[in-house]
């Protein structure tokens, strides 16, 4: 993997843990994606760059998994002892996004199984549209994850990595979600029940001037 590569991973992984409210150092990062490790927030973003640059369409084991990873790890660094329910499994309890109240445990497999199955079409045909109108998609799809909070805990940090193999599979240059402004920007995106301002969001922040390599 190239230095530039290598930096901007990182950085992805330490503003997606701020936007949480944890803290990372960038070059233990950078060290550990030159290492190759498998582990931790950087073996679940190295899981997403290999499936979307090998085309490879994600299913619910790899969501699980991704998940698995980073939470595993914010348990080592936190030095707290996990319920094993929060790991790779679906959630079985109740929980906000925001304002408003997520779908009840009882429903999470059926609409993940769902937003899986849309997702793997609309990888199927995504190559018949425009950049922009990939990257539109994208945002949806990064927003009906974070509405439907499969998981107990870290939901937002997976869903960024999920947009991430998206860009990936596109052939796009992903971005990454600043902490600065994610109350004026990230999070406010999602107050808007059309879905225009997360489309827009993701819109101004995705360069079109080149492909991934």
């Amino acid at each position: 993997m190239d230095t530039e590569k290598i930096r901007f991973m990182a950085e992805f992984i330490e503003e997606s843990e701020a936007i949480e409210n944890y803290e990372r150092e960038r070059s233990l990062l950078e060290q550990q994606l030159r290492e190759e490790k498998l582990d931790g927030h950087v073996g679940a973003l190295r899981l997403a760059d290999s499936l979307g640059m090998r085309n490879v369409k994600i299913g619910k084991g790899h969501l699980c998994a991704m998940q698995r990873l980073i939470i595993e790890e914010q348990g080592l660094l936190l030095d707290t002892a996990l319920y094993p329910g929060l790991l790779g499994e679906y959630r079985k309890v109740h929980m906000r996004f925001g304002k408003d109240i997520c779908p009840p445990p009882g429903h999470v497999s059926s609409l993940t199984a769902d937003f899986i199955g849309a997702l793997r079409n609309w990888l199927e045909n995504s190559k018949h549209y425009s950049r922009e109108a990939r990257v539109r998609k994208i945002a949806l799809f990064h927003s009906n994850f974070l509405k439907i909070h499969p998981f107990g805990d870290g939901n937002g940090r997976t869903a960024r990595v999920l947009a991430y193999y998206l860009y990936r599979f596109c052939r796009m240059e992903p971005f990454v979600f600043t902490s600065a402004d994610k109350n004026e920007t990230y999070y406010a995106a999602f107050d808007d029940p059309s879905g225009h301002a997360i489309q827009n969001y993701f819109v101004a922040r995705t360069s079109f001037a080149r492909k991934a390599a």
